[in-house]
């Protein structure tokens, strides 16, 4: 057997790799060829991966590749962080089957950069509440061994570099639904929030998780508290957006969500990316949650002994705790302990 031909890509920045600043921006586009599509994107400096983003509007290519309708969308932007000792970069693009294949590898010269070390894993404050809760939903009356198999797992996802766009340069906005853990048991998923542009008016907005693939959202709703927000901007009232978004079976966690804006010319933006973990376990089976002090404490043991043992470091460590306490606080008020419901004073 023949093996595929490689993908045609070309990469539009850096001009060279001798990097002056420890944040290395790659931006470009990849074409896997026929029949084949881009689904993720990585970089791997002396193995430290780092998540892209992938499928961006390339409408520049779609004169010089008229026979494949993935050139217009084919655009990618990789984040990285290179350090004083970094030797080697390599590129990898994910193919529809799950697997990842290289296809650029450069060395690295990096002395122009100040000492510095590999960087070393964050645990976001975003990410404690969501993956703290996510351990206690299920595994809060496991063995501490599988809980920390349990926890290890999780870190190995959420402590991942990623390039997330929290809101696009040319936005205003934010995605107040999902968080940043969704549940995989269904094939579509609610989004919510706003989003206007600073300038400019948004003619629609498309959410997708996939290449080649697009949900349109209702867009625009009357949004009154972000016009009170933003007063000096007349289409601010007007910013809220709702919609589901398809979830393909077997998609790669964490899934990177995208959302575009279509302007009045036709042209997309991006307005968001953010990378969503995959809950994989029906949440209607195993024990019924309850909540306990000794096994939630268990449970943020479990998560957290690595910050001990300085295998990762918390972004901020006051808020990291703060979402603790607010996770104990919503499990105390929203779960019951255990207890058999005392009955009800019969009625005369």
């Amino acid at each position: 057997m023949t093996s595929p031909a490689p993908p045609t890509f070309h990469l539009d920045q850096p001009a060279g790799w001798q990097p002056t600043s420890p944040e290395l921006d790659i931006t470009g586009w990849i074409l896997p060829g026929a029949g084949r599509e881009c689904v993720d994107l990585r970089a791997r400096v002396d193995g430290v991966v780092f998540l892209g983003i992938a499928g961006l509007p390339r409408p520049d290519l779609a004169a010089a590749f008229p026979g494949d309708p993935a050139a217009t969308r084919s655009g990618f932007h990789q984040r990285v962080r290179v350090w004083s000792g970094a030797r080697e970069l390599a590129l990898d693009w994910l193919d529809a089957a799950g697997e990842w294949r290289e296809f650029f590898r450069t060395p690295l010269d990096p002395s122009a950069l100040p000492p510095s070390r590999r960087p070393r894993p964050v645990l976001r404050t975003a990410l404690v509440f969501e993956s703290l809760h996510f351990l206690y939903r299920h595994f809060h009356r496991a063995s501490f061994r599988r809980l920390c198999a349990e926890a290890d797992r999780v870190l190995d996802e959420v402590l991942g570099f990623t390039s997330d766009l929290p809101r696009g340069p040319e936005f205003h906005g934010f995605i107040e639904n999902p968080g940043y853990w969704l549940k995989a048991q269904y094939d579509k998923f609610r989004v919510t929030g706003w989003t206007f542009g600073i300038g400019f008016n948004i003619r629609r907005l498309l959410a997708t998780t996939t290449p080649g693939a697009g949900n349109r959202l209702i867009y625009p709703r009357e949004r009154a508290d972000v016009a009170a927000e933003h007063p000096e901007h007349a289409n601010a009232l007007r910013a809220g957006y709702y919609g589901l978004v398809d979830l393909p079976a077997g998609a790669p966690s964490p899934v990177n969500l995208r959302i575009f804006a279509e302007l009045a010319d036709g042209t997309r933006r991006l307005v968001f990316a953010r990378r969503l973990y995959l809950d994989r376990y029906d949440e209607h089976a195993g024990p019924i949650p309850v909540y306990r002090p000794r096994d939630f404490y268990r449970c943020v043991a479990a998560l957290l002994r690595g910050v001990a043992l300085r295998r990762f470091a918390l972004e901020d460590r006051a808020a990291a705790w703060a979402e603790v306490r607010r996770l104990r606080d919503h499990l105390a008020s929203s779960l019951g302990r255990g207890r058999t419901p005392a009955l009800p004073p019969a009625v005369t």
